[in-house]
């Protein structure tokens, strides 16, 4: 059944007992609303995963993903960023023109705070394609910090930096300082990087 409110439409949709109790549960360990969860997941299914205008996805088992990036070299992770870049810019132009409320962009963020957030929170996150345990980002005038926690060893921590620093150049800003970190504890790795730029070089473009 569809009810208009305001200039949205309410969907109803049924559910066994047993997968609306999972449902349930879910969204309160997560703590979020059930119509958050469920518009998130319709979205994200309607205009990511099965959209014929963004590159092809795939759902990738994480112990696979692990053995296939430790497997390459550092030149090829670096390819690997080529490829995730062009992917990603050109996805979030496409998806913007496609259906602007799956992407949202503030007039206060320049373009590249804009890139960095989508990658935490659509990419990152477990709210997004999963990469990281837990994650979290900073990104002021001259200065970004991202740091997390991942199962996927260290070649991914490598590729996650060499991600970050070629979105940073891409947008001209001059890498001055790079601190760097990714330790293994126990079965888990934590990824930690500070990034310091030449905020007169960019300004004065």
């Amino acid at each position: 059944m569809e009810t208009k409110k305001k200039k949205e439409r309410v969907l109803g949709i049924r559910l066994e007992e047993q997968d609306y109790q999972r449902f349930s549960d879910f969204c309160d360990q997560h703590n979020m609303k059930m119509s958050q969860v469920a518009r998130k997941a319709l979205l994200t299914y309607a205009y990511i995963i099965y959209n014929p205008q963004v590159n092809p996805k795939l759902i990738f088992a994480k112990n696979q993903f692990k053995y296939i990036i430790q497997c390459l070299t550092e030149e090829e992770i670096r390819t690997l960023v080529d490829i995730s870049i062009g992917n990603g810019t050109t996805d979030m132009k496409k998806l913007e023109n496609y259906h602007p409320k799956v992407i949202y962009e503030t007039e206060e963020k320049t373009e590249v705070n804009y890139q960095i957030e989508t990658l935490v929170t659509y990419v990152f996150s477990e709210d997004g394609e999963n990469w990281f345990n837990t994650i979290d980002y900073q990104f002021n005038e001259n200065v970004l910090i991202v740091s997390g926690v991942h199962e996927l060893g260290n070649n991914f921590s490598l590729y996650v930096r060499d991600l970050l620093c070629a979105y940073t150049k891409m947008h001209n800003y001059v890498l001055v300082e790079e601190v760097f970190t990714s330790k293994k504890v126990q079965e888990i790795r934590t990824f930690g990087i500070e990034l310091k730029f030449d905020l007169e070089t960019k300004l004065s473009e």
